[in-house]
């Protein structure tokens, strides 16, 4: 019969897991080792931003956790409770602190559920900012709060679970973050902040399980050793989400990998050097935009490129123009910027490129096709022909809608927001005219009452962030101007897309001087004899083209008055030498196509990611499982617990387990063992029988000893399933 001793004592394994703390685990010193190294990966981070003082908030919630949880631990609270005050807290944290953000940067909502749509604007500004991010109040607000949770979980594996070496899995969550946003490669150092963190939670946790204290020369090697090769693993190692598979070659046929060159425009945008990066000698009296590609589809996620067919021969023509035009040559010197597209005002008929150029006919876009093509520009000199559409003024309202060559320039997703719509037809209400219309939306948006130019505002021009700046904020930059008068352009039927490059700049003697921050993106329309037509929302940068401004003033639909718009100040760029176009160089003719591929904001495929991290918690999870188990029964000290940790290691190893008594069972495991872990295992079997039948504490001294002399029997020994694969799959979770 069974012992009611027994029957009495125990109680759900996890009530029990989680039950009071009797003595707190380490005290303040461990608490301190996470903090640090929790700090030390939140100083790694430093790459994805340019605000110097982004740390302050994820360094005061984890030193405020490890706080709570030291407190709590000392007042010998249950471990469930410990991690649910810290998880309260971040939760309460992130939610005032969220709304008040929120109030700051302007967000919709009330507080505090502000701090849902400051979680929207900023996760929008993440995804779409190529680069290290501008300051914001909002990225300081989700770092926070991203080092709370990554606090309480780290605090969990390391002090609640006793598994310091599992650490490293949210130390590494947060690296990742810098591997994956980057634009360019990790700094090698940020690894190796990570590793000295974990290498000091490592530490600490092994003097104070007793393994005594590290020589310092001990301390010194493994130190040096353990960061020396983060080191070297992240300097040599190819960096994740940036590993360019599709790097191309220069032949012919090789694919050509085309990036949105929105990525770069906040960036630009933000610089203050007042340095020239581009140069240019034209007999136009009012300068050059030069353009450097065009983005044609449309989608509820923003304006993006398509794949095209490119030639290695000028095209000499301009697509849909046959109207009044002007045709020159433009010499460029470029002085410090890197592309694989070469600026040029539009449309370009030739140019003194050599073989690597391609042409893509449709667009007139100019794209290198050299291995090196993101640096295909650098200190690049050549002179560009060009045939740019003229509008009369007079005349042009007459013009009709064009058709182009492909339907892209005219689809319209049927996910437009339905208040974008409206505001589009109350804004051309009482046009009929397509060029009525396009200049309807223009003036519209020049409205410098109802608009503010904001470089800060967030960054894309997907539908929400339209929808935001159209109808609610009212603050944005040349990439909101442009995406939005295309879109409203495409719902009254006009084809429309948006175009990426450079303002005229500014008119020194005989030549212009273009600086980054002129950075600038236009939308452009189709019309019948003129093809693309350049058109200028944004008021705040420059003046609207010339065949615009003799329309009739635009009725103002309902909308909210903003602050008056602001523009940039532009400042004076420093002289510098007139550029000196080179000599002609005849490129290799090829009419054959180059196959194009399109990446918009080299951007993580979030979906493969996701897919990636699932099937890893899958594969840990099992071990993490059978870990948990294994440390509950141990930490037990009974017999019978103790005697089926055994019976699952023996499983986890693909051994069968002999049936029958406790004795019959000992002496058919221990037929092939050595005398010393024999005796281990008998000792075992006697006491789980003293325990069960006899009525008697079985427990003795050196069980968990004894137990771990068999564990390391197998781990030696050659079994049907390898140590490596019993730990990571242990079939003893299923089978009973």
């Amino acid at each position: 019969m069974s012992n009611p001793r027994r029957a009495a004592k125990p109680q759900p394994w996890l009530l029990e897991f989680l039950g009071p703390i009797e003595q707190p685990l380490h005290g303040a010193a461990i608490h301190l080792a996470v903090a640090l190294a929790l700090i030390l990966t939140t100083l790694s981070l430093s790459s994805l931003t340019t605000d110097p003082w982004y740390w302050i908030g994820p360094t005061a919630i984890i030193i405020l956790l490890e706080a709570i949880g030291l407190l709590c631990r000392r007042r010998h609270w249950d471990h469930a409770e410990v991690q649910g005050v810290q998880a309260i807290t971040v939760v309460v944290i992130a939610v005032v602190m969220g709304g008040i953000c929120a109030s700051i940067a302007g967000s919709s909502g009330s507080f505090p559920f502000s701090f849902l749509h400051l979680y929207r604007d900023t996760v929008t500004l993440i995804t779409t900012t190529y680069g290290p991010l501008p300051p914001s109040i909002g990225v300081i607000w989700l770092a926070t709060t991203v080092a709370g949770i990554l606090t309480v979980l780290t605090d969990l594996v390391t002090v609640t679970l006793e598994s310091p070496g599992w650490s490293l899995a949210p130390l590494l969550a947060a690296h990742l973050l810098t591997v994956l946003a980057v634009a360019d490669d990790a700094p090698w150092w940020s690894f190796t902040l990570v590793a000295a963190g974990w290498l000091t939670i490592l530490a600490v946790d092994h003097a104070l399980r007793g393994g005594g204290r590290l020589t310092g020369l001990s301390a010194i090697i493994i130190g040096a050793i353990t960061i020396a090769l983060a080191t070297i693993l992240a300097t040599i190692a190819p960096v994740w989400g940036h590993l360019d598979l599709a790097r191309p070659s220069a032949g012919p046929s090789a694919p050509v990998r085309m990036s949105d060159p929105t990525i770069d425009l906040r960036r630009n945008l933000h610089n203050k050097s007042t340095a020239s990066v581009i140069d240019y000698i034209t007999n136009s009296p009012d300068g050059e935009y030069l353009r450097l590609t065009s983005l044609p589809k449309m989608t509820d996620g923003g304006w993006g490129l398509i794949p095209v067919d490119l030639e290695h021969s000028a095209p000499g023509v301009v697509p849909g123009l046959t109207g009044h035009s002007q045709t020159h040559d433009v010499d460029i010197a470029i002085n410090s910027f890197s592309s694989q597209y070469l600026p040029a005002p539009y449309g370009p008929i030739d140019a003194d490129v050599d073989h690597t150029w391609a042409w893509d006919p449709g667009s007139l876009t100019i794209v290198s096709t050299s291995a090196d093509h993101h640096h295909a520009t650098d200190d690049m000199q050549y002179t560009i022909s060009a045939q740019e559409p003229d509008p009369d003024p007079a005349t042009f309202d007459e013009a009709k809608v064009g058709v182009p060559d492909d339907t892209v320039y005219t689809e319209v997703p049927d996910s437009v927001p339905a208040d974008i719509q409206e505001l589009t037809h109350d804004i051309v209400q009482g046009k009929t005219a397509p060029v009525a219309k396009a200049v309807a939306i223009q003036n519209w948006l020049r409205d410098d009452s109802r608009f503010h130019y904001d470089i800060n505002a967030p960054e894309g021009n997907g539908f929400q962030v339209l929808q935001a700046f159209l109808l609610r904020t009212h603050k944005g930059y040349c990439i909101h101007f442009a995406a939005s008068m295309a879109l409203m352009a495409r719902l009254e039927g006009i084809p429309s897309r948006v175009s990426v490059g450079f303002l005229p700049g500014d008119h020194k003697g005989d030549r212009w001087a273009v600086r980054a921050n002129q950075m600038h993106a236009w939308p452009e329309l189709y019309f019948q004899g003129y093809g693309w037509v350049r058109f200028e929302p944004t008021a705040a940068v420059a003046p609207e083209p010339a065949w615009t401004n003799k329309t009739a003033a635009t009725p103002s639909p309902n909308a909210t008055a903003s602050a008056t718009m602001t523009p940039s100040p532009q400042s004076t760029s420093s002289p510098s030498s007139t550029p000196a176009p080179t000599a002609p160089i005849t490129p290799a003719v090829s009419n054959s196509p180059v196959p194009v591929s399109t990446t918009g904001h080299n951007s993580v495929n979030w979906p493969v990611l996701i897919v990636v991290l699932i099937v890893l918690i899958l594969l840990v999870l099992p071990m993490f499982i059978r870990m948990t188990i294994a440390r509950r029964r141990t930490s037990n000290g009974s017999p019978a617990d103790t005697w089926q940790e055994l019976r699952a290691l023996w499983i986890d190893h693909g051994l069968p387990w002999p049936d029958g008594t406790l004795r019959r069972q000992a002496t058919a495991l221990t037929q092939d063992m050595d005398e010393a872990t024999a005796r281990a295992v008998r000792r075992l079997a006697l006491a789980e029988e003293r325990d069960r039948w006899s009525g008697e504490e079985g427990h003795y001294e050196s069980m968990i000893s004894d137990l771990a002399a068999v564990k390391e029997w197998l781990t030696k020994t050659r079994t049907p399933k390898p140590h490596w694969l019993a730990i990571w799959i242990p079939a003893s979770l299923v089978k009973r």
